[in-house]
């Protein structure tokens, strides 16, 4: 079966996308570090670790006080 064409221009501007989003956080990075900003790395281990204590601290402040701000966070947290 093959993809249609609106899939097929979907998959091009996604590929496309990515690529100019990862180009730009590499530009942005290098800026910091230009700067004499210290640039961390976190892996997925303390990424998670980072998600479970902002879970109990500024989720729930940020929930709290930003109007529609449970919202956001599901949509913020919905990507990979």
């Amino acid at each position: 079966m093959t993809a249609s064409p609106l899939r097929a221009a979907a998959s091009s501007a996604e590929t496309f996308f990515d690529a100019a989003a990862e180009s730009q956080d590499g530009e942005a990075e290098q800026i910091f570090a230009d700067a004499g900003v210290e640039i961390a790395h976190l892996s997925e281990a303390q990424v998670r670790t980072w998600r479970e204590i902002a879970a109990e601290s500024s989720y729930e402040f940020f929930t709290a006080e930003v109007e529609g701000g449970q919202a956001l966070l599901d949509l913020a947290l919905s990507v990979e």
